[in-house]
């Protein structure tokens, strides 16, 4: 039976609808893109993998693409109507507007980087059951792995640790180094397997840039002004972004193409390595900085009895087993879809 989870696919442009997206796709693309900023603003959990977990990743990668030379090219000889038909503007404005929103939504409406310090286990135990059914998906359609196969899964667990073990002793607030941290985090955010946000924990700039990006969106701080903010902080990251998207997103599109089933392998590795450091119960390691507290590193430990009632750990294991069934409920889901788009309609003789 063929696959349908999200896994990438080789994309058929002629199936490409204007724009990337129909109208009526829009709201649900937009939908997912909310699900994807909130992922991203937790360490430990990439819009990548909620790309994989919604349907949408070869889409993504494809729209990334669509933005080439060509389109360049295209706007600086002002054929605007001519871009529209190259670039998937519909499909990126959706989901770029539906990722705004859900950053917006954990840092001012839930604060969810204040939670996190609060009542870290719950979130990671929520996310560790997602990645956790997303890794039992990947597994079971990309088959049995073989030696080369087996040579992805370390390959990918292996890059995936030693992004998570160079932890850098100290990084500078220059814009330079910002823009570094943008390409690297946009990076980690397009491979599923390891966040965005935990690659800025890594690099000591978590607070620092979602810090910047709540004072854009109507935060107040006693230090920074909303042009500071924008100039010195977010600019820098975002070039950043746009250097990552440009260099490495091709590069990947270009593996799924050509070397489809080893590459989701890889990636799978990347995932299984990933739980390691996202596992809801964490010894947490802060340190004052200008009067406030920055993690600066974390280790998994297992709890005992009176540690895992004491720190919501009940409550984490409800959540991780709710991530875990959600992903194997939207997977039956699409399967079940495919399957009904692909059943031939009932012939004329048997009416």
């Amino acid at each position: 039976m063929e696959s349908t989870h999200a896994a990438p696919q080789a994309s058929d442009n002629e199936d490409v609808p204007p724009g990337g997206a129909t109208w009526k796709e829009m709201p649900g693309i937009a939908l997912r893109g909310l699900c994807m900023g909130m992922a991203d603003v937790i360490p430990g959990v990439s819009g990548g993998t909620i790309a994989f977990i919604l349907g949408i990743y070869t889409r993504w990668m494809d729209a990334i693409k669509s933005v080439n030379g060509h389109a360049v090219k295209t706007l600086l000889r002002l054929r605007i109507k001519d871009l529209f038909t190259i670039v998937h503007w519909r499909f990126l404005a959706a989901l770029l507007l539906g990722m705004v929103s859900g950053m917006f939504f954990c840092v001012r409406i839930v604060k969810l980087p204040e939670l996190m310090k609060s009542h870290p286990e719950p979130v990671y135990g929520l996310f560790f059951g997602l990645i956790l059914g997303s890794i039992v998906l990947l597994a079971r359609d990309s088959g049995r792995p073989g030696l080369s196969g087996i040579v992805s899964y370390l390959a990918g667990g292996a890059l995936c640790w030693v992004v998570v073990s160079a932890v850098p002793a100290e990084t500078p607030n220059h814009p330079a180094f910002l823009f570094l941290c943008g390409a690297v985090a946009i990076c980690a955010m397009v491979l599923p397997g390891i966040s965005g946000s935990f690659v800025l924990v890594l690099l000591k700039k978590y607070e620092y840039v979602w810090g910047a990006f709540g004072i854009l969106v109507g935060k107040t701080h006693p230090e920074i002004t909303w042009l500071q903010a924008l100039t010195e902080i977010m600019l820098p990251f975002v070039f950043g972004i746009l250097f990552g998207l440009a260099i490495f997103s091709r590069f990947l599109s270009w593996l799924l193409h050509h070397y489809e089933r080893l590459t989701i392998m890889a990636m799978n590795g990347l995932l299984i390595v990933s739980l390691y450091p996202i596992f809801p119960f964490q010894h947490s390691i802060y340190e004052k900085v200008a009067g406030r507290d920055r993690l600066v590193q974390t280790k998994p430990f297992w709890p005992d009895s009176e540690s895992f009632f004491n720190n919501d750990g009940v409550l984490s294991v409800v959540l991780l087993a709710a991530g875990f069934v959600v992903v194997l409920v939207i997977d039956r889901l699409a399967r079940r879809k495919a399957g009904a788009i692909a059943a031939p309609a009932p012939s004329a003789a048997g009416h």
